[in-house]
């Protein structure tokens, strides 16, 4: 799993305080909504286009950094900025001049983000194998206001490369890597855009607590939520449109603390080709939650494809019902790539830290053809691994 740095940018006290990071805009609406402000650390402020729902913010670190990570937050001043003012469609821009002229990379492409709430942050992770000076976000479209367009804070955090493997047989190179974020879609019914989410029971009937709500990928105050009548046992899931091998999940505690007595207690985490007959896949007791907008990871040791998954619960830490604020499901495929660069190590490496599993049914192989270092690098690494040490379940190599 990839690792990231915090927050690399200083808190600002001006578009040049401090030194040398210097930040610059389109447009401002007044000195009061400088691009600064969208990072001086507070969600009470924020930076705002003079007019229109276009705009961007640019920042000069002073020297070059290789970003993985960044988050954009919502404000809480909203007699000032309306929700429907924040970001729709942006993109995330590298530059080493600065001018933004055509010579910059397009790092990350966000489009119809919506649903913001007052002060809510949202993280996004992106492939990125090169250091830039110069980062801009580029705000294309926001959530309908049509007076003016802003957000109030932009973090950014390296990637951080560390106890990387890959695993060699004559001049084939592999990885087998568990995907970084959950690959349910952002699912905004029970059946859009794809898929279809399901579960036992949801509060009241009312669609704010239906199944769905469980793969939204927002910090909810409470979540999906199960029936008044169905006590603490059920079920909730997710059918994708294909088979997958799901080799780990987590589940994440809402944003109300007063609601984590809800979150379940012991549960197995199932799968099925029909709906019919479930396979558990891992079985987990005595679970419980201190803290909010909190993930619990749990990995599994699956390697058959399925269609359907779901976590089948038996108890909750107290409540009457049962909820949480989202599910997560987490594949693995088979990378054959065709050199052991610094570029295939920082993109492909399997995390060292983890156990290395080789499936004996590999469901999708992909063929990587060019992981060159485009910083220029390129070094070749090699490492004996000492295999006592280290659990394979199964190494199949072509």
């Amino acid at each position: 799993m990839a690792q990231y740095s915090g927050n690399i940018i200083p808190t600002m006290t001006s578009n040049t305080t401090p030194s040398p990071i210097v930040v610059s805009s389109s447009t401002q609406y007044s000195a009061t909504f400088a691009p600064w402000k969208a990072f001086d650390g507070s969600f009470g402020t924020h930076w705002m286009t003079s007019a229109g729902v276009q705009g961007w913010v640019k920042i000069d670190l002073g020297s070059q950094k290789k970003l993985g990570r960044y988050s954009l937050s919502s404000s809480t001043d909203t007699p000032n900025l309306p929700v429907t003012a924040n970001p729709k469609n942006w993109t995330l821009e590298g530059s080493n001049t600065g001018l933004f002229s055509g010579e910059q990379d397009v790092l990350h492409t966000v489009s119809n983000e919506q649903a913001w709430t007052p002060g809510l942050k949202r993280i996004y992770d992106f492939d990125n194998q090169k250091s830039y000076r110069y980062y801009r976000i580029n705000i294309t479209s926001n959530q309908g206001y049509a007076n003016f367009m802003g957000f109030a804070e932009l973090e950014m955090m390296e990637l951080i490369i560390s106890n990387k493997i890959l695993l060699s047989s004559g001049d084939k190179v592999y990885s087998n890597k568990r995907s970084e974020s959950t690959i349910i879609p952002t699912m905004t019914s029970n059946t859009s855009p794809s898929g279809r989410a399901f579960c036992s029971s949801f509060f009241d009937n009312l669609n704010s607590y239906d199944a769905w709500v469980a793969f939204n990928r927002i910090d909810d105050t409470e979540g999906y939520a199960s029936g008044r009548a169905a006590g603490v046992s059920g079920y909730l899931g997710y059918e994708f449109t294909s088979k997958k091998v799901i080799r780990k999940y987590a589940i994440r505690s809402m944003s109300s603390s007063a609601y984590l007595n809800a979150m379940p207690k012991d549960w197995t985490f199932e799968g099925s080709e029909d709906g019919l007959t479930w396979i558990v896949l891992d079985t987990q007791t005595n679970q419980s939650w201190s803290t909010t907008n909190t993930d619990k990871e749990y990995i599994i040791n699956n390697f058959n494809p399925y269609i359907m998954y779901r976590l089948n619960w038996t108890s909750n830490n107290g409540r009457y019902y049962t909820g949480f604020n989202e599910l997560k499901m987490f594949d693995s495929k088979l990378f054959k790539i065709n050199n052991a660069s610094e570029g295939a190590f920082n993109r492909y490496g399997v995390d060292r830290t983890q156990d290395i599993y080789f499936a004996n049914k590999i469901v999708q192989t992909i063929d990587i053809m060019d992981v060159s270092n485009q910083n220029g690098s390129d070094k070749t690494f090699e490492h004996t691994i000492d295999m006592s040490k280290r659990r394979v379940d199964k190494i199949i190599l072509g």
